[in-house]
């Protein structure tokens, strides 16, 4: 029988367990005082203590001596204020997540062993430096060039928006807007606008991969077909950035615009490279997916140890993209 307990799977919380809009408080006792509530609402409140077999209030163990509370409240503090020049400003409130750590009991039950509690969908985890993703030419940057990350990051968004702009040319010359989106007839495919320049054989393999795409029926067909060119050309880029593994390219389309990236990323020196992922991280922080309405703010060194990894830095091209309007322009 007791087999058969051990069979049973974690559970799933309510969805308003994992994430909840809580105002922007003055303290961390305020901070601490919302967590306690918002988590009372998704574990046994009244819990028995093992030790002393009385009743005790578990969210309060899972909210008091917690580091995570403590990172999040430096988090939050660290937020942009709201404009000053607002008359009637609507109370400021941040997203919070919860990230749930399990545990079972010898008779198989589960239960909420640790929360941690971040701005962001992922949970933020301590690591070292040699556990950081940085390709090892760029590591010694952080130390040298540590008085420059605001100029390092805006010339970061200078590489950025060449590379961009060059990547959409290729893009747009493979898939265009339709003129009419309720038109599928209207989206035009070109079929010889890479030949020979400035890519040579290279982009004539573009060509050839991309032929399948057809004419697009909308623009969110051109956009999802661009990001997916986008996202491989990025991975291809960030070689020699981070030594992470990539996402193994599958079609010939993916493939092609890999490689695409992977020769823009042996014209950049390492310190052009480090100013990059500098910029892409910047996007990161303030890309719609951590629903924060002005986005966090990356603390350096620390931050960027963290969020080093290519899949961040594909977000935050990802959100460059979005804002200029090149997955479907």
């Amino acid at each position: 029988m007791g087999g058969h307990h051990h069979d049973r799977p974690k559970p799933i919380l309510h969805k308003g367990c994992y994430s909840r809009d809580i105002p922007v408080f003055n303290t961390d006792v305020e901070l601490r005082k919302e967590l306690k509530v918002w988590m009372s609402h998704c574990v046994t409140s009244r819990t028995i203590n093992p030790h002393s077999h009385k009743h005790y209030h578990r969210e309060n163990e899972l909210v008091d001596n917690n580091d995570s509370v403590d990172s999040l409240w430096e988090s939050i503090r660290r937020l942009p204020a709201q404009p000053i020049y607002v008359e009637h400003p609507a109370p400021q409130k941040v997203r919070v997540y919860a990230h749930y750590q399990w545990k079972r009991s010898l008779h198989g039950d589960w239960g909420v062993k640790s929360v941690t509690f971040t701005l962001t969908p992922e949970p933020y985890t301590k690591i070292t430096f040699d556990e950081m993703n940085v390709d090892t030419s760029l590591r010694p940057l952080f130390e040298e060039r540590k008085d420059r990350l605001g100029s390092d990051t805006q010339k970061g968004e200078e590489i950025l928006e060449t590379q961009a702009k060059r990547v959409h040319e290729i893009a747009k010359s493979i898939i265009s807007r339709p003129n009419n989106p309720t038109q599928p007839d209207s989206a035009s495919v070109a079929k010889d606008g890479l030949s020979g320049k400035p890519h040579g054989a290279l982009a004539e393999a573009l060509v050839g991969a991309f032929i399948e795409i057809g004419r697009a029926a909308v623009v969110g067909d051109i956009a999802r077909a661009r990001l997916d060119m986008y996202e491989y050309y990025v991975y291809g880029l960030l070689s020699g950035v981070t030594s992470d593994s990539d996402p193994s390219p599958v079609t010939a389309r993916q493939k092609q615009f890999y490689q695409l990236g992977q020769a823009d990323a042996k014209n950049l020196t390492s310190v052009e490279r480090y100013q990059l992922a500098l910029s892409l991280l910047s996007y990161y922080a303030h890309s719609p997916k951590n629903h924060q309405p002005r986005g966090f703010e990356l603390d350096f060194p620390d931050d960027y140890r963290t969020y080093w990894h290519t899949s961040v830095m594909e977000e935050g091209f990802r959100a460059y993209m979005k804002k200029k309007l090149y997955t479907y322009d």
